[in-house]
């Protein structure tokens, strides 16, 4: 749910162009997760080992996530591309799932 809340929280900063804000949040929740769940390992939990570690690649996965996202946000910023426009090249792309950026 936490990762829930803060996708949306991101994305409502994006479409309303709010980058340098969404910057400093998409900063601050990644250092939540870092903090949060890097200690984690499978034995952590109540459960059979072979869950535990599934949950754990599950918030590697969505801490990886989080921690590249002030990259995407700061990349969209500095190119003065607009957090709607880039939702709006996501949401049009049928053929691939990946919007990529060009860096040059």
């Amino acid at each position: 749910m936490q990762a829930l809340c803060n996708t949306v929280r991101l994305d409502c900063q994006m479409r309303c162009e709010e980058l340098k804000y969404a910057l400093r949040m998409a900063e601050e929740i990644a250092g939540d997760y870092r903090s949060s769940f890097s200690e984690l390992t499978p034995l952590s939990f109540t459960m059979p080992p072979d869950k535990g570690l599934t949950l754990i690649l599950s918030l590697r996965d969505i801490s990886d996530g989080a921690e590249c996202k002030p990259y995407l946000i700061d990349l969209l910023r500095t190119r003065r591309t607009g957090g709607m426009e880039y939702i709006e090249a996501l949401g049009a792309e049928e053929r691939t799932p990946l919007q990529f950026l060009p860096l040059t």
